[in-house]
């Protein structure tokens, strides 16, 4: 069932078999000096509460994927027990879960991991912990689009919006705005943040959006976006306070200024358009309010 009208969404595997194929890779990513990784058993087989092993060189790391909406304590001291009655030589017991961060839970993992110093750390992966490691990542975001690209369950319609909800979960529309009205003069670093995040989604094989006005819309956006941060990285330095501050002295940016000039105002133009054609034929669906509080928070907490 897709989970709309909330940012946290986004992209989340469609079945436990997806879920568990995303949490291999980000384990490989996540722990890259490993000897080994591998899914353990399938479904139906007795795991003792492991799905993944990461084996290095001296130690052993197992791994339980949990998709599940419902994730509590009590369910990871069952999983716990499974593991210290089986007979693996574990150093550390990893749960990866599509759940939400939770504070109770991390506070008994603390507790757990203060009174069981001699026994198998325990480490938690919230699906928050687990989508950065995929913003971050070109290949496990090719993986992630690949997957949701080639999923026949979900229609073309909707993985148009699980897309837009990923993305502006990231990008805030309404940052824009509010950085390009400082512009020409100078630039708040944002754009060039953003536009890392922009190059590496629309230039993976398995980027696409079926809606075709939303297609030339988005197009639009992605052209005069890299065409203005083309241009202030021509023509601007770090300043203070997370600005790019214009060259006034330099003549050879002079040509760049008023063709950015240009490419604002058209920038300006799709921002408004962009947000309106999704407000309107997506209402229901895409609730870029929340979005864009999604994305100003993640920002927030990951400066660089």
């Amino acid at each position: 069932m897709l989970i709309r009208n909330t940012a946290f969404s986004n992209l989340k595997p469609e079945s436990w078999i997806e879920f568990e194929s995303l949490c291999l890779e980000v384990a490989k990513k996540k722990w890259g000096n490993y000897k080994s990784a591998y899914l353990y058993g399938r479904n139906g087989q007795k795991q003792d509460g492991v799905d993944i092993f990461v084996e290095f060189d001296s130690y052993t790391y197992g791994i339980q994927c949990k998709d599940v909406e419902d994730f509590t304590w009590s369910k990871i001291e069952k999983e716990l027990k499974k593991v210290k009655d089986s007979d693996f030589k574990l150093n550390k017991y990893i749960i990866m879960t599509s759940s939400l961060r939770d504070t109770k839970i991390q506070k008994n993992m603390l507790k757990y991991n203060n009174e069981n110093t001699d026994k198998i750390h325990l480490e938690i992966l919230f699906w928050e912990d687990i989508e950065k490691y995929v913003v971050n990542d070109v290949e496990l975001l090719e993986t992630y689009l690949s997957v949701l690209s080639t999923n026949e369950s979900i229609t073309k319609k909707d993985k148009d919006i699980k897309l837009m909800e990923y993305i502006f979960s990231k990008i805030s529309l309404d940052k824009l705005k509010e950085s390009i009205e400082l512009a020409p003069n100078s630039f708040d670093v944002y754009f060039s943040r953003v536009s890392d995040f922009v190059v590496d989604i629309t230039n993976t094989p398995s980027f696409c959006i079926y809606d075709k006005e939303l297609y030339a819309i988005f197009s639009g956006f992605v052209y005069y976006f890299n065409q203005i941060v083309d241009g202030y990285k021509n023509c601007y330095e770090e300043g203070l306070n997370g600005f790019m501050e214009y060259r006034m002295d330099s003549e050879y940016c002079m040509g760049f200024y008023g063709r950015i000039m240009d490419d604002l105002d058209e920038f300006k133009n799709i921002l408004y358009k962009l947000a309106k054609f999704i407000n309107e034929k997506y209402a229901e669906d895409i609730d870029l309010c929340a979005l864009d509080s999604r994305a100003r928070s993640y920002y927030e907490q990951n400066p660089y």
